[in-house]
């Protein structure tokens, strides 16, 4: 049985620097989303949320917000309906190339957990990534919308075809998501 692991290509490579890049505009975006939330009785339970604010998610050092993207769905996932197997999924996935993709597509570890078609595997995530970053900005939409609204604000609000694509899409995975908690919870009060 051959042991040896077998090579990357040039491809993997780039793909994979694509979907850490990918991954890492998703969790911005939630991470700015949670840095105006943080008053919000989950976030203040986590010490990577405490102390967080717009201004010092922006300006202060990186190193002083280490909460992973795990971390951030785990928080805040019900709160801005978007929590759903589907986004659990992708951040196992962003986790699995982070962590993993070496050990699971190339190691050749004998007995072994072993994973085929790395460049599909990847440009998949990349599509969902920016299927997620969507529905995030979506999400944003939404909220500007609604604090234009609360302060009289709605005419200085500018938006852009762009803008409502994105909140369509959030608003379908939102729509699933609130679905599936009322299913739950429907579940819940006949037990």
């Amino acid at each position: 049985m051959n042991l040896e692991p077998t090579p990357i290509t040039s491809d993997e490579i780039t793909l994979i620097g694509a979907a850490i890049y990918q991954a890492q505009k998703v969790e911005w975006a939630l991470y700015g989303i949670a840095s105006h939330v943080s008053h919000l009785p989950a976030a203040q339970r986590k010490k990577r949320f405490k102390q967080i604010n717009p201004e010092a998610f922006l300006r202060d050092d990186p190193a002083d917000f280490k909460a992973t993207l795990g971390e951030i769905t785990a928080v805040f996932g019900d709160a801005f309906l978007i929590s759903s197997p589907e986004l659990e999924e992708f951040v196992d996935d962003r986790n699995l190339i982070v962590h993993n993709f070496y050990r699971l597509f190339h190691a050749n570890i004998r007995d072994g957990h072993r994973r085929e078609d790395p460049v599909g595997f990847l440009q998949d995530f990349i599509l969902r990534g920016q299927q997620w970053h969507s529905i995030v900005r979506g999400l944003l939409v939404c909220l500007q919308e609604r604090a234009a609204e609360k302060e009289g604000r709605m005419e200085e609000l500018s938006l852009r075809d762009e803008d409502y694509a994105h909140k369509v899409a959030y608003l379908a995975h939102a729509t699933k998501v609130a679905e599936r908690l009322l299913a739950k919870l429907d579940g819940q009060s006949t037990s």
